[in-house]
């Protein structure tokens, strides 16, 4: 199981970071629990090859299938779909832009941003922003886009400890209502699963609940595993994976950020000793993890690889394009197949354990009893 569901995460958190301005900010913007963040800020190639362990003498394995697991009713408002919804017409641009306005108190920007002082350096361009409380974004910098007319430059001053910082602020425009769905969109954004734009809260409200009992009955089961089973050694190579892989994450969020390595600790409240704690605890249940796939036999078939990677490609796409480099694919232009070779060459373990983990999962479902109250659910 792991922390596999967290790598999403972790990779949108380290976009999110740039737009903060101070250590306060950084933390309105964390939304996770500390929780491993090796999955993008380390060499990927050096995770240890658990599978090559003499596990059955680092783990002690207990009943692992055959329980009965049970988990509360999974409930789901409209609202909570609405708001998903909502989302996806922001990420897709389904609203009315307002370009001839001026801002005002609630509205939500899309701004671009530079420290006056250093014209063009260290800017932003398209972040969105509400005139709101809980912005993320110090009052004075909130406050001072109140009036901001669309399309003209303004002057916005922070006062931070006693020093002034000038930001020169472009609204690009002000989000208005939402638009309709049609029902071409629909039918593209799930792939044919659904065509119909009045149909689609209907469907939509399915998936997320199927992805809702999926993260209830995962934590579930393996809670269960945690509890019957037990490092009793964990190599020293495995605990200093994650403490480098921790102290590289906060050393980068420090830098976004501006601020140093010691403040960020302090403001998550951690320090070496913490961290030590917390990569031995994210180590062992690592041993865990693999102890069980490699008892239980689960090997990965080429097909299943391939489609993992392709994925994982196709989703992070605007992610590790970058990273990839100009000049591939058709044309010149990066396409997931070059994506996905990247991956597969530079890391390619984050594949594999994505597949271990839908395979365990799988694997653990159909030999476990699974009941939502006194429902049996498999």
């Amino acid at each position: 199981m792991k922390y596999i569901k967290i790598a999403a995460a972790l990779l949108a958190l380290l976009l999110l970071l740039c737009s903060c301005t101070s250590v306060d900010e950084m933390l309105e913007a964390e939304t996770a629990d500390l929780t491993p963040p090796a999955k993008d800020s380390a060499d990927l190639l050096d995770i240890p090859d658990y599978l090559s362990m003499p596990l059955e003498e680092y783990v002690t394995l207990g009943a692992y299938t055959g329980q009965e697991i049970r988990i509360e009713g999974v409930e789901l408002s409209d609202e909570t779909v609405q708001r998903a919804i909502e989302d996806i017409k922001t990420a897709n641009g389904l609203y009315k832009k307002i370009t001839d306005g001026t801002a005002k108190w609630g509205d939500t920007l899309v701004i671009s941003y530079y420290d006056a002082m250093k014209d063009s350096v260290a800017g932003e361009s398209d972040v969105e922003i509400t005139l709101a409380e809980g912005s993320g974004y110090p009052d004075d910098f909130v406050k001072g886009l109140i009036g901001a007319p669309c399309g003209i430059p303004v002057l916005v001053n922070v006062e931070n400890d006693a020093k002034t910082t000038s930001y020169t602020v472009t609204v690009s425009y002000i989000k208005g209502e939402y638009l309709d769905f049609s029902d071409d969109f629909v039918s593209a954004y799930t792939s044919g699963a659904c065509t119909k734009a009045n149909e689609f809260f209907a469907y939509y409200k399915e998936q997320l609940w199927n992805e809702m009992y999926y993260d209830t009955v995962y934590d579930a089961i393996w809670d269960v595993c945690e509890a019957n089973c037990k490092a009793e050694i964990v190599p020293d190579e495995a605990v200093s994976y994650y403490m480098k892989s921790m102290e590289d994450y906060y050393r980068r969020m420090a830098n976004s950020n501006g601020v140093s390595y010691e403040e960020v600790l302090a403001a998550f409240e951690l320090d070496e000793i913490k961290i030590m704690t917390l990569s031995y605890s994210y180590a062992e249940k690592d041993m865990i993890f693999y102890a069980v796939v490699k008892d239980a036999g689960l090997q990965i078939s080429d097909e299943a690889y391939d489609k993992a990677l392709h994925d994982y490609a196709e989703k992070y796409y605007s992610t590790f394009a970058p990273g990839v480099g100009k000049g591939s694919g058709q044309g010149g232009k990066v396409t997931v197949e070059d994506v996905a070779a990247y991956l597969d060459a530079e890391q390619g373990n984050i594949i594999r354990e994505l597949c271990y983990d839908q395979m365990l999962y799988d694997y653990l479902y159909e030999n476990n009893q699974i009941f939502m109250g006194e429902v049996p659910m498999n």
